[in-house]
């Protein structure tokens, strides 16, 4: 109990010294605005400074007014809201919400954030407490890391499987088509509370330093930065992982070179609303941005299995 309370009090004093500005996008969210205010001012307040930057835009509810008025009343919030013409978004949603992310890192990389320490993405519709203490334990463990997601479930399964890149599962839909879908992700549960190393993560929560995440942009279509990160994964995959025997199978016969001299070759989700209208195979707009931070040497990303959201 003792080193409990001890670690505890370290914690909050590690934050004190510390700014973090916590960010999101959402639409239609009205639901669960008044959980999310109370949970990030909760969080904001025990570091030196805080400061929120929340996107929305063509939300039919009352998102829109639920956090225009938050921020008139907290000078810590920036809130944009938009009504955005259909012609000008595209038909991906990773798309959309890549966007939208953008929106915020333009704002984040603004003059009066230059000293604050942490960038904190987050979804905005959970309907649960969000795990204040252990997201302070994180951002102070005793490693080097570049970015650390939240274990995201639905019952006491891991959720966010579009956005998670690992050695069991390293390639996606945009490199293995049909594939990844029919894998079975049934009883996908993260083991131990050790952080995990990962090479794509979300979770919906994901705790970034500064300096690691905001020389680069979401994506929500695949980019010349995730083909070189691709590259290095094929690299380091033994030629029986499913992937590699898939990924193989997909390029078409003719190949007999090692797995790092394959070509990327990446195709267009089997599972897109209409692929058709696309320009490019779309991707989980998580992975370019930590494809991005992986070639550049940003690549320190973890999940925190002990960090836990609930959908």
């Amino acid at each position: 109990m003792k080193i409990a309370i001890f670690l505890l009090l370290c914690s909050s004093i590690f934050a004190r010294e510390k700014k973090v500005l916590i960010c999101g996008v959402c639409r239609n969210v009205e639901q669960a605005a008044a959980n999310t205010i109370a949970n990030i001012e909760a969080l904001g307040n025990r570091f030196a400074d805080y400061a929120v930057i929340i996107y929305e835009n063509n939300s039919t509810d009352g998102t829109a007014r639920c956090y225009q008025e938050w921020a008139q009343t907290n000078p810590h919030v920036i809130f944009i809201s938009e009504m955005v013409p259909d012609i000008q978004l595209s038909p991906s949603r990773t798309e959309r919400i890549a966007r939208a992310r953008n929106r915020v890192l333009s704002v984040a990389r603004g003059e009066e954030y230059s000293e604050f320490d942490y960038l904190i993405m987050v979804d905005l519709d959970f309907l649960c407490p969000w795990p204040i203490e252990e997201i302070l334990k994180t951002i102070e463990l005793p490693l080097e890391w570049d970015c650390i997601a939240a274990n995201g479930l639905i019952g006491d399964q891991y959720s966010d499987h579009y956005a998670l890149r690992d050695r069991t599962f390293p390639l996606g839909p945009e490199m293995v088509g049909s594939f990844w879908w029919k894998e079975s992700w049934a009883d996908y549960r993260l083991e131990g509370d050790e952080l995990l190393p990962v090479y794509s993560a979300f979770g919906g929560l994901a705790i970034y330093k500064m300096s690691s995440m905001l020389p680069f942009s979401y994506s929500g279509t695949v980019t010349e930065d995730l083909s070189l990160f691709y590259r290095e994964i094929l690299s380091s995959m033994a030629e029986e992982h499913p992937h590699a025997k898939r990924y193989r199978i997909e390029i078409g016969k003719g190949y007999t070179c090692e797995l790092s001299e394959l070509p990327i070759r990446f195709q267009r989700n089997t599972k897109a609303e209409s692929p058709k209208l696309y320009r490019d195979p779309t991707c989980c707009e998580h992975l370019p941005l930590h494809a991005s931070m992986a070639v550049h040497g940003f690549g320190k990303i973890y999940i925190n299995p002990k960090l836990l959201l609930h959908y």
